[in-house]
């Protein structure tokens, strides 16, 4: 939300400071000045999102060990995992979202992405929430992960109220501590 509010107020100001040097200069000065910060804005974003896909969006499985990132910034012994929990609990505003008479394509795809997840839980309050299918070669880490892991599965768990509350639909594949 507040990097939407920042896009909003730096491309109203870039509107005003192209109208304020609009007095001043020729046509073809303004076409140059707003070339270069389309070209700035262009080389930014493709900057931070290279910077975001590094971070977040690369896993691997070597043996037992998940690692995310390119250098590594997370990993995780899957011999150390407690147990593993089939989905995520679904918030009340999921149920307030999708409770109308009719399934919309939307609500199939985050009532698939819900019971897609996988919780990796480490310790008593340490959770991973797993959901690779959107990333390059995820689907087969994901199935990997499953049966190197089918022994610790908890089918019978209950979610806490806790529980309930830090584990979303946003924090997956982040480590998240009770």
């Amino acid at each position: 939300m507040v990097s939407l509010m920042g896009t909003v107020v730096i491309i109203g100001g870039l509107f005003v400071f192209l109208d304020q040097i609009g007095h001043m200069y020729s046509i073809e000065t303004r076409q140059l000045v707003a070339a270069c910060i389309l070209v700035t804005i262009a080389v930014t974003f493709g900057f931070f999102r290279i910077k975001q896909y590094r971070e977040k969006e690369v896993w691997s499985l070597d043996g037992d060990i998940l690692s995310r990132g390119s250098p590594t910034n997370l990993r995780v012994d899957l011999s150390a995992v407690e147990s593993v929990i089939l989905g995520l609990p679904k918030s009340k505003r999921h149920n307030l979202l999708f409770a109308g008479k009719y399934r919309l394509k939307e609500q199939a795809i985050v009532d698939a992405i819900y019971s897609c997840t996988l919780v990796l839980r480490i310790t008593a309050n340490e959770y991973l929430p797993l959901y690779l299918f959107d990333f390059g070669g995820g689907p087969e880490l994901m199935n990997e992960i499953s049966v190197k892991l089918s022994d610790k599965v908890d089918s019978d768990h209950h979610f806490t109220d806790r529980e309930k509350e830090v584990l979303k639909l946003g924090k997956q594949n982040l480590l998240v501590i009770l």
